[in-house]
């Protein structure tokens, strides 16, 4: 919806499906510029999403970390060249002492180690251990194992462009890039997507 009437129909959204429904509004850039007189450019839309009560399908979507982010956070493993992320491997709350490398380990205060101590010999094993110079432990996320960032809610990625293959002549279409994000996130395998047009 766009800054014309977006927020009468949310109004009218809440009273339809709930306003304890209401998940989430996405910013989504249309454009990429805009001449407007006298006013700043309108380059987005607004995207309602609704949950159907409190239990309701939903996939988090991703996009591929950017150079920038990656050459700051990974680190390259010696042997394999693979990026990985030493991510702590520690949760929230008071827990035992674990062995790492043969060598028992307390965790920090206030804190506990992931995994049991089963597991923790398992990924010992698989070399998914990044130790520091003092010998802390951390798990090894590798960059060719992770889906990239988790998308928020404003979408800068997915405009629909001024000419080109895709575009139809139509006035209010949206990219396929949009929609494939809508879908992916919100229609399970084999579910039923309904367009509706409420012109």
């Amino acid at each position: 919806l766009d800054w014309h009437v977006g927020h009468y129909v949310k109004i009218v959204m809440d009273e339809v499906f709930g306003r304890e429904n209401f998940c989430n509004e996405v910013v989504w850039q249309k454009f990429g510029a805009h001449n407007d007189a006298n006013r700043f450019g309108n380059v987005t839309e607004s995207i309602y999403f609704y949950g159907k009560g409190e239990r309701y399908f939903f996939v988090t979507q991703h996009v591929p970390f950017d150079d920038e982010y990656i050459s700051e956070r990974y680190i390259e493993e010696e042997g394999t060249g693979r990026l990985f992320y030493p991510n702590t491997f520690t949760g929230k709350g008071d827990g035992p002492a674990r062995f790492f490398r043969g060598e028992l380990l307390i965790p920090p205060k206030g804190r506990h180690w992931a995994q049991t101590q089963e597991n923790i010999d398992r990924l010992e094993r698989e070399g998914r251990f990044y130790y520091t110079r003092n010998g802390t432990p951390y798990y090894k996320s590798y960059l060719d194992e992770d889906p990239g960032k988790p998308i928020q809610n404003l979408w800068l990625d997915a405009r629909m462009t001024k000419s080109g293959a895709e575009r139809l002549g139509y006035d209010t279409q949206k990219p396929e890039k949009l929609l494939e994000r809508i879908v992916g996130a919100s229609c399970p395998e084999g579910g039923l997507v309904a367009d509706f047009f409420g012109g």
